[in-house]
């Protein structure tokens, strides 16, 4: 799945700005003819908090990207969901 950019009223590429570590991200989870997503925020003891499916997660980053960290732990509770 090719990711889209976001553009400002001009049509150029917007900056993507990381903004503040404790705003909620999304991520979005293609899982075959479905697709799911699930939302994320860094927490600033390296950790990083999963929401998906009502539920939340804590987990340590273990030095991996916050980003793909979200997008495991959404991946393993839509699993456990079905």
């Amino acid at each position: 799945m090719k990711a889209r950019r976001s553009h400002n009223r001009r049509n150029v590429p917007a900056r993507r700005d990381r903004g503040n570590s404790y705003d909620l991200k999304f991520v979005p989870i293609g899982a075959g003819k479905r697709s799911a997503g699930g939302w994320y925020r860094e927490l600033p003891d390296d950790q990083i908090e999963v929401m998906s499916r009502g539920q939340m997660e804590r987990v340590p980053l273990d030095h991996e990207d916050p980003e793909e960290k979200a997008k495991s732990v959404v991946r393993n509770i839509i699993k456990r969901a079905h």
